[in-house]
């Protein structure tokens, strides 16, 4: 495993850019979780406001970066990449649809997630909001034959 120069390139306060040798891209300050613990990692800054601060030096020990990529440490050893919001509903939309399972529920689907190296802290919330929103697993579904009032 080599390793490679990362540089942090602040052109203005909510935009930072991360360049590598082989390649280079944009994260937004503002939006992504992402850039705080690349932000630790690459310059060993830590953000101004103190409960954030406190947060970070006690969650950093589970990240840690390989070339520009932030990774965590998963729960059984294996790295899990960590994704931002775009990266992550492109994710969970191939693995729902695609060869993976056909429309699994959230539980499943958020284990898969899991399963194939992937992380971001919303995870659950997000498959399950998915899962909500997914039109085939809708009419698919169970139907519930108890009664809208009580016997």
């Amino acid at each position: 495993m080599r390793k490679q120069a990362v540089e942090v390139q602040a052109n203005c306060p909510k935009c930072s850019t991360i360049s590598t040798t082989e390649e280079s891209f944009t994260i937004s300050l503002a939006k992504d979780w992402r850039a705080p613990y690349l932000a630790f990692f690459v310059e060993r800054t830590l953000p101004s406001n103190s409960k954030l601060a406190y947060k970070l030096k006690k969650t950093v020990k589970r990240y840690f970066v390989d070339g520009s990529i932030l990774y965590r440490k998963g729960f059984n050893g294996e790295p899990l990449r960590c994704l931002g919001n775009t990266e992550s509903h492109q994710v969970m939309q191939e693995i729902h649809a695609g060869e993976c399972g056909e429309h699994q529920g959230m539980k499943k689907l958020h284990r898969q997630l899991l399963s194939f190296g992937y992380y971001w802290p919303t995870m659950k919330r997000d498959a399950h909001d998915f899962v909500k929103k997914c039109h085939t697993c809708q009419i698919h579904a169970n139907l519930s034959h108890k009664p809208p009032t009580l016997l």
